[in-house]
């Protein structure tokens, strides 16, 4: 669970942060109480555990999903960046504009 939360954490774009921001909240609320409150022997720590552990995989789940959809954008836009036009390296006379 710690290594997925600090991936999630570590791996977002400054600019893909937003787009998952409520989820990170949440996933931070959730785990709260580990940093406050519980101990390994707490009662319903187990309860605990499996909530928490919801949070970060379904937040991890999100990251990943969006990471894949990123790379499929770059492919596609890479497949399209071609040169439309080439520019010439000599000056262009007017007969060449009507040929």
């Amino acid at each position: 669970m710690a290594g997925s939360y600090n991936e999630i954490i570590t791996c977002l774009h400054p600019v893909e942060e937003p787009l998952i921001k409520d989820r990170i909240e949440k996933m931070d609320v959730a785990l709260t109480p580990a940093l406050d409150l519980l101990k390994w022997k707490s009662n319903d720590i187990d309860k605990f555990i499996l909530a928490a552990k919801e949070h970060v995989d379904s937040t991890f789940e999100v990251v990943q999903i969006m990471k894949e959809a990123i790379s499929k954008i770059k492919v596609c836009l890479d497949n399209i960046n071609v040169k439309v036009l080439e520019r010439k390296n000599r000056t262009m006379t007017v007969e060449d504009y009507n040929t």
